[in-house]
This record gives C-alpha cells, sequence and structure tokens, in this order.
C-alpha cells in the first residue's frame, strides 16, 4: 500500500500483473524455443542444410557468393554463423554437397556444427511470433494476439522448420514482417516507415525469390483493404498522393539497397549489380518451367497440381487450428458486412491471396512452400477462438468448444515431439506416404536413428537406399552398399520412402516394389524402413499391378 498526503491508502498492483501479457507471450516464445532445440540431436541433416551451410560459410568466410545462387544469401548466412563463429573455415571442397558435409564434420563435431547452423534460424522464429502478436493486438487486442501467438508457435510444421539450417522459416518471418510494415505504412506513410518497410521488404527478398511472388500478391489486399476503410465517413483519411508516392520510391530504393547489400555489393563484368540476384532468379524460373518429380495422392508427376498445396494444408495441419482459421474468416466476413472496418479481414485475405498465388505453381515439393500462410491463419485462429469465448449467446457451449479446440491444438503439437517435421493430422490415417512424401515425411531425418537401430540389433550388413545428402561413411553404419533399383538381393535391406515411393527417381519408379513381398522387421522413425529378406528365398520379385 501507498499513501500520498490528504488521501486514502492506495493498493499497488503487482509487476507481473501489470505485464502479464508480455510474461505470458514470452513464456510461449521460449517454449517453443526449447521444444524446437530439442530436435536438434534427433535428426539428421536434412537434404537441403548442407547446401545452405556451405553457401553461407562461402559468403562469410570468402566473401563471395557464386556457388548455389538459386537461393538469396540472408538465411544462408544464418545457417552458417554458428558454425563459423566456432572456429569452421571453408573447407576447399568442389563439390557442394561435399563441402556442406566437410563443414558439419569439421573438428569431428557433426552435432555440435549441425546444432550451431540450426540455431542460426531460432531468431527468425522469434520475429516470426513477435510480428503475429503485434499484428494480431493491433486489429483484435491483447488476448487474441496471445492465443494467435500460442496457435502458431504449436504448429507442428512451424516447429519443424524452425528447427532446420533451411530458408522456409525465414522467409516467414520477414515475409510477414514486411506485409505488417507496408500496413503500417498504409497507415501512415512517414520517412521512418517508409525506412522500416524498405529494410523489411528487401530482408524477405533477399530470403527467398518466392518473396518476389508473395509481397504484391499479399500487400494488393492490404492496399485495397486501406482504401476501402478511407473511403468511410468515420474512416482515416487517404494521405497525399504524392507524398506516399515519394515515400514509396524511398521504401524501394531502401529495398534495393539492402538487397544488394547482402550481395555484398557484387558488380558483374558488364556493370550489373548483384549478377547473382539475377541468376538465383532465372534458375527458379527455369526450374518452375522444367518441374520437379513430386508425389502426391498415389500419383507421379513432373508438373505439379493446381491442387497440391490445399491438399498439403488439409493435411499437414492440426485440424483444431484449421477449424479456428476457418470460424475467425466467417466470423470477420461477418462483422464487416455489419458495416465494421475493413481492416479486420487483412489476415483472411492475405492468407487467401497467398494461398491462391501458388495454385499455378509446378514446384510442388512441400507444405514448407507456403509457410508464410500459417501467421495468417494462426491470427484468424486467434480472433476465433476469443469471439467464441466472448460469445454472449450460448456461452458455456462456446466455452467448452474453444477448450476442446486448444486443448486438442496442444495435445496434437506434444504428441508430434520431436517429429515435427513428418507431422500428418489424423485425417492422414497410418500410411501418410500414400498422400505425400519429400520435405513433408522423408527429407533424410534419419539416418542416425537407422545407425543406431542396426547397432542395437548387431546388423553386420546392410543394402541402403537414403534419401538425403549425408555422406553415409560417416554416420555409424555397419558395412553398407547401395541398392539400386530392380536389384532384388537378401539379407538386411534399408530403405527410404521416398526412395520406394518414386524409385530414386528411375522410371517407372516401382523400382523397389519387388519389397512388397515381405514384411519389413520395423520402422526407423517416420521415413525408412528395415528389412530382411531370407537367403533361401528363391522366388521371383513381386512386381504389383500398375
Amino acid at each position: 500500500m501507498v499513501t500520498t498526503p490528504n488521501s486514502e491508502p492506495r493498493a499497488i498492483t503487482p509487476l507481473w500483473r501489470r505485464h502479464w501479457g508480455a510474461l505470458a507471450l514470452a513464456v510461449v516464445i521460449l517454449l517453443g524455443i526449447l521444444r524446437i532445440a530439442a530436435t536438434y540431436p534427433e535428426y539428421t541433416q536434412t537434404i537441403d542444410e548442407v547446401e545452405h551451410v556451405a553457401a553461407g560459410m562461402e559468403w562469410l568466410d570468402r566473401g563471395t557468393f557464386v556457388r548455389g545462387p538459386e537461393h538469396p544469401p540472408l538465411s544462408r548466412i544464418a545457417a552458417a554463423l554458428g558454425p563459423y563463429l566456432e572456429g569452421i573455415r571453408s573447407q576447399g571442397k568442389e563439390d557442394f554437397w561435399e563441402e556442406g558435409n566437410a563443414i558439419l564434420h569439421a573438428n569431428d563435431n557433426y552435432w555440435l556444427n549441425l546444432s550451431l547452423a540450426r540455431a542460426g534460424i531460432l531468431p527468425f522464429f522469434v520475429l516470426a511470433a513477435l510480428v503475429v502478436w503485434h499484428w494480431t493486438r493491433t486489429l483484435f487486442g491483447a488476448r487474441p494476439a496471445f492465443l494467435a501467438t500460442l496457435l502458431f508457435t504449436t504448429l507442428p510444421t512451424v516447429l519443424a522448420h524452425a528447427g532446420l539450417a533451411t530458408t522456409d522459416l525465414p522467409l516467414t518471418a520477414t515475409l510477414i514482417a514486411a506485409l505488417y510494415a507496408f500496413d503500417r505504412w498504409l497507415a501512415s506513410p512517414n520517412p521512418r516507415r517508409a525506412l522500416v518497410l524498405g529494410l523489411t521488404a528487401g530482408l524477405a527478398v533477399a530470403t527467398k525469390f518466392s518473396a518476389l511472388l508473395f509481397l504484391p500478391v499479399c500487400g494488393a489486399p492490404l492496399l485495397l483493404l486501406r482504401y476501402l476503410a478511407g473511403r468511410r465517413p468515420q474512416g482515416p483519411p487517404h494521405p497525399p498522393l504524392g507524398g506516399a508516392l515519394l515515400s514509396f520510391g524511398g521504401s524501394i530504393l531502401i529495398g534495393v539497397l539492402t538487397v544488394w547489400a547482402l550481395y555484398r555489393f557484387s558488380i558483374s563484368d558488364t556493370g550489373v549489380p548483384a549478377p547473382e540476384l539475377f541468376e538465383g532468379i532465372a534458375f527458379v524460373l527455369r526450374h518452375n518451367r522444367i518441374g520437379h518429380l513430386s508425389f502426391l495422392l498415389g500419383e507421379v508427376r513432373t508438373t505439379g497440381w493446381w491442387y497440391f498445396f490445399p491438399i498439403a494444408l488439409l493435411f499437414k495441419t492440426p485440424l483444431p487450428f484449421l477449424l479456428l482459421a476457418a470460424t475467425g474468416l466467417v466470423l470477420l466476413l461477418s462483422r464487416a458486412r455489419q458495416g465494421e472496418t475493413p481492416l479486420i479481414l487483412a489476415p483472411g485475405l492475405v492468407a487467401i491471396a497467398m494461398l491462391l498465388s501458388v495454385l499455378p505453381v509446378d514446384l510442388n515439393i512441400g507444405v514448407r512452400h507456403i509457410l508464410p500462410i500459417y501467421p495468417f491463419l494462426a491470427m484468424l485462429g486467434g480472433y476465433a477462438a476469443m469471439a467464441l469465448w466472448n460469445a454472449a449467446r450460448q456461452r458455456l457451449p462456446k466455452r467448452i468448444l474453444v477448450g476442446l479446440l486448444l486443448a486438442g491444438q496442444l495435445t496434437s503439437s506434444i504428441a508430434a515431439h520431436p517429429d515435427y517435421l513428418p507431422y500428418f493430422n489424423v485425417l492422414a490415417g497410418e500410411h501418410p506416404e500414400k498422400i505425400l512424401v519429400d520435405s513433408d515425411l522423408d527429407w533424410g531425418q534419419d539416418l542416425d536413428r537407422l545407425a543406431r537401430v542396426l547397432k542395437t540389433m548387431g546388423v553386420q550388413e546392410v543394402s541402403i537406399c537414403y534419401f538425403g545428402s549425408a555422406d553415409l561413411s560417416r554416420h555409424g553404419l555397419p558395412n553398407w552398399r547401395q541398392l539400386p533399383p530392380n536389384h532384388p538381393v537378401t539379407g538386411w535391406v534399408a530403405i527410404s520412402t521416398f526412395c520406394y515411393t518414386l524409385g530414386n527417381f528411375i522410371r517407372p519408379y516401382t523400382g523397389y516394389h519387388w519389397l512388397d513381398a515381405y514384411q519389413p522387421v520395423r520402422a526407423v522413425g517416420h521415413s525408412m524402413h528395415l528389412y530382411h529378406i531370407p537367403a533361401a528365398d528363391n522366388s521371383p520379385p513381386h512386381t504389383p499391378n500398375p
């Protein structure tokens, strides 16, 4: 209690009660970080990690960025920074994959080096969570913001990619930061906000080239909503067009300089700034035109499916999360129709625009390519949970429903630990490999688990088809030999789900289906199976009907 002259005693509000929102937010983010870090010793490097580490080390150690320009430098620098600070430098290997493996195995500290590389992605996870909280709080208030952040930081797919030294979570963070900065700039296009917009947009482009698609596609609905809000009698006035255009031009200049700076202000022999940038964009466009071998619902294609990402989102996202996000969109549309400011539709329209933009894309490799949609779905879900909780009618049933949905979200998230990467919801059943493979299920992460299983079982020799970038000779396997397709063998056989499904890229992709005649001894993690083929079995290999 405190007193002042001529006043009654006044109670002091405890510090924790005054800052409960910040404390709760910090706890949620910290728990996410701890859960992510706990996955580091579980997973062998995934396929792309060696490439990113090698490119980032080249940037840090040699001051160049000429190998692997198909991705921009920012997330790759983050991935290589930990090993670099540990004292590791470029290893001088000509082959890019060998270089990445040599860096990870430097000083015989594979797991430490890999963990340091993955830890470079954690700041992006924190950034994404903070922007989700800030943007949701701006639109709907503190409590929906907390729930949105809780939903986002417990998503298995988000936790999975936040624990890998790759580009997908960094793009998620920088993209939502840039879009939020754009929305703030639209509200008041002053020089400070123009500076933040330019920096964040530049960082997004310097993280992954898909930002060049997502920034304009997702920025358009934000611009439309601000325009519609300004036309309302009680809405904020539109800023002068000339000043806004000048400010936006300044943002573009800052963004260009940011990207160029991350390419170390390189110039080609012909005077083109950041030639690696244009080479990388050309590579991505060529890759999309040529296509990539993909699998969906039992079918293999190189040209993709327009419905790939909707299907991936449906099966790779916890159902309570999807239900809350859909409910949030419906409730907000209803509010907008009743005359409330159209600005509340921002998360829903951005998510819809992003999903529509990827439907024609032929690079259908995994849900990770649309990972940036999750912050906006989380914002919808956080709003829905709080709106249902505070509903005036049928309050008790709705509160019970909210409790069940949040409990279901947390339960599915906890049950997935530490295997967030191959997470599928209950709709996928017991055989998710019949729906999606690649980075949604098998990205080479279970090799060391296989080595431990083989050691425990006393296996002395194994034939293996492994879909991954790891050096098989350096992960504790017993005597091993590569298992090519259409070459039945006897003895112990270990095979990645990707190899079985796509025949190690060799048409007609059924080169390992002779294993259908046998039952696997056991599954190893979620991406490999171990068989024992009896030596006395001289029967012809089983080939299923096409």
